[in-house]
């Protein structure tokens, strides 16, 4: 009888789904335990803050986006989606790499998750474990989860999106095929690259059998597809009246990819511009070939069009770099742009230790598909979506964090190859031989990448590092990377140019003109070489020669606020410059720079120098009119240093603020000093100098009291302050 029995059977489906979700959980708790330890590793090194420009750019975003700024205001440059998620994350916790870190974190277990999901959904449950587990450890994953980067999420994206498909292949409900457009949709909005997969599914859907409605189904996963993507589209209509579908930097991406310097994984562009190029850069000489003013989707298809040419005019030197940039897909080596993975590696201790590699994982997927051959109802339409994603990708150049999204279906390929091994080892099978072949050849195909495509050392990681500490003002450490990057290549675009500007900061001038001068005769066109070069001249009170350097950088680079400013200083303390002269020279560099705040007030600096307040009172008004470029399109976004965020931008505000309230104090306008030199405090209120201004202006105007009063808060404010004791 029922009463008796100290348990009961158990029916088998529900026995495997305990199964599978006990060993889902202890994968995830497993994965989780990795990427602690992998955080804190990460904290412990040097790399931690030394975060990369498209770090930098999307931490930078984010924090605008925190700060309210969420509509912007030009066309997105990239993708929005992951910055948007940063942002809310730096609204709700504030700003901090660890928030951003663990929200990689957080994706990253996600995607275990649907690793593991995708192997037993495509393969069986034990495939799924092994799938999750490749994923957990992955050293490549880690690391990009660890970075502020989209691809995790984008990755995330993708494995959500095929699964979704899979199972509207079971079901064929149009509701699953909706949830799939959403899926797909969000991925697009990461990265646009994964829209390949749009028309796959489109006629995946209208060639599948049995499917009733198929006009309703494909309706229903456009329509899940428009709701994500159509709102970015409008977006970008609305904010920049440019009909860009989701981003615009597709274009500059196509032409890095194949132009005649092209090499298929350096993500630069042809010199000047080289690896630092900037999206001012991209646009001024879009602009001048054109001959007018493009907004940014137009700059995307001024260099879309150069790619095209260069494709069509080249067509045997764009299938030799295309046919390279897809073995790289399958090669062992991986790529970064502005950081070596293998300076990583040695750093931080769980990188370097796991043993997994991309050459092992390729390996046993070769030997995946004789397994899943005709056994699994989805790996077609993954395959084929494997296929056409490398296809669509090298197009462009390769990184290994473009091949990032597919790691997953790497790795339940690998995961049912070591299964096949281990059943062909059980059974005695003779098939074991002919695997054990595929796999080696597979292995020595992809280990043998760095031999038949050569990848040669580069100094790009060794500046990189060097500028991290320039910035940070350890010059001796950032001498010797440089150092570093000279040895590797001294010719390198940029390496006498950083030794030169470690010299000045040192205080070795002589040395700093050697590499500078080195610097403008091996790559005349880099203009940061002649804002030293005019430094030293100013600095050495020789003016005609400054003067001339800041020329020559105001030729290359009309936009650049350092050239300009650098011109109008050398102007300004020549005495033999006229007044007129002067104001024309610095109204014609206001027009070049889009009226920048941080010039405005310079030139209002010279001005009042020059005695010619009004002209500088003129400056000072437009200053306060300023506005910050766009922070889609703004180059000063991707550094550490980035001026043109909100405080920063509000304090050099401040400072238009104080030399007005001075300006009007030494005129007589004793009520409007007082009422600048408040606006100046109450815009900066670490500003001292303007503390001063506002004291003195209070006493001059008969206000003692408030005078005193102020003076009592700032002494207690400033106390290290002397003009304050």
């Amino acid at each position: 009888m029922a009463g008796h029995y100290i348990g009961r059977m158990t029916p088998r489906n529900e026995r495997d789904t305990r199964g599978w979700n006990i060993g889902l959980i202890v994968l995830l708790v497993l994965a989780l335990a990795i990427r602690v330890l992998y955080l804190f590793q990460y904290q412990e090194s040097s790399l931690w803050e030394s975060l990369t420009v498209d770090n930098w750019y999307h931490h930078n975003w984010a924090n605008s986006l925190a700060e309210g700024n969420i509509f912007g205001d030009t066309t997105y440059f990239r993708a929005p989606l992951y910055i948007y998620c940063l942002g809310l994350l730096y609204a709700v916790l504030g700003t901090s790499l660890w928030v951003a870190r663990l929200f990689g974190l957080a994706v990253g277990l996600a995607s275990v998750a649907l690793t593991y999901l995708l192997g037993r959904k495509l393969v069986d449950h034990r495939a799924g474990v092994v799938a999750g587990l490749l994923h957990a450890f992955y050293p490549i994953a880690l690391y990009f989860e660890g970075e502020l980067l989209l691809d995790s999420l984008f990755m995330l994206l993708v494995e959500a999106a095929v699964l979704l498909f899979l199972r509207w292949q079971e079901s064929r409900q149009g509701s699953d095929l909706l949830w799939a457009g959403l899926a797909c949709g969000l991925a697009a909005i990461t990265r646009p690259t994964v829209l390949v997969m749009v028309p796959l599914i489109l006629v995946w859907v209208l060639i599948a059998s049995g499917v009733g409605s198929r006009a309703r189904q494909v309706f229903l996963f456009l329509v899940g597809l428009a709701l994500v993507v159509g709102p970015v589209f409008v977006r970008n209509l609305l904010v920049a009246g440019d009909p860009v579908l989701i981003s615009s930097q597709g274009g500059v991406n196509l032409f890095i990819g194949n132009n005649d310097r092209a090499d298929g994984f350096s993500a630069a562009m042809p010199e000047p511009m080289g690896h630092n190029w900037e999206i001012a850069q991209v646009t001024w000489q879009a602009e001048q070939e054109l001959g007018k003013e493009l907004k940014p989707g137009e700059v995307s298809d001024y260099w879309r069009d150069r790619a095209l040419a260069w494709i069509t005019s080249h067509p045997g030197r764009f299938i030799e770099l295309y046919i390279k940039k897809l073995y790289f897909q399958i090669g062992d080596l991986e790529i970064a742009n502005n950081r070596s993975l293998r300076t990583v590696f040695d750093e931080i201790p769980m990188l370097r230790l796991i043993p997994l590699r991309f050459g092992f994982v390729f390996a046993l997927a070769v030997a995946g598909l004789i397994a899943v051959c005709g056994r699994s109802r989805g790996m077609p339409f993954v395959l084929l979506f494997m296929g056409l994603y490398i296809a669509v990708v090298s197009v462009f150049f390769y990184n290994s964090r473009f091949r990032l999204p597919l790691l997953p279906f790497y790795f339940v390929l690998a995961a049912a190859g070591l299964w096949l091994l281990v059943d062909q080892i059980r059974s005695r099978s003779t098939k074991v031989v002919i695997s054990l072949v595929l796999i080696f050849a597979s292995g020595v195909a992809s280990f043998s990448t760095a031999w038949v495509l050569p990848y040669s050392l580069s100094p790009q990681s060794a500046l990189s590092a060097g500028l991290v500490q320039y910035r940070r003002g350890d010059y001796q450490a950032a001498m010797r990377h440089f150092r570093e990057a000279e040895a590797i290549d001294p010719g390198f675009p940029e390496v006498s140019l950083d030794i030169g500007a470690c010299f000045i900061r040192q205080g070795e001038v002589d040395s700093a003109l050697h590499y500078l001068r080195r610097e403008q005769s091996l790559h005349p066109d880099r203009v940061r070489t002649y804002h030293n070069l005019a430094s030293i001249e100013l600095v050495n009170g020789n003016l005609s020669a400054a003067r001339a350097w800041a020329r020559t950088a105001v030729e290359i680079a009309p936009y650049d606020v350092t050239a300009n400013i650098l011109l109008v200083r050398s102007l300004g303390a020549d005495s033999s410059v006229a007044e007129n002269r002067l104001g024309e020279e610095i109204r014609a560099a206001a027009q070049r720079t889009g009226n920048d705040l941080y010039f405005l007030n310079e030139a209002a600096a010279v001005m009042s120098r020059r005695s010619d307040l009004n002209s500088a009172e003129r400056l000072l008004k437009d200053a306060l009119e300023a506005a910050p470029p766009p922070i889609e399109t703004d180059p000063l976004a991707f550094r550490p240093d980035f001026r043109n965020a909100r405080d920063p931008f509000r304090r050099e505000k401040a400072k238009a603020w104080h030399l007005l309230g001075y300006l009007a104090a030494i005129q007589g306008r004793v009520e409007e000093a007082v009422s600048c030199s408040g606006q100046a405090v109450t815009g900066d209120p670490e500003f001292a100098e303007a503390y001063v201004n506002l004291i003195n202006a209070l006493r001059v105007s008969g206000r003692t009291a408030e005078a005193d009063s102020v003076a009592a808060i700032v002494r207690e404010k400033f106390p290290d302050q002397p003009f304050f004791r």
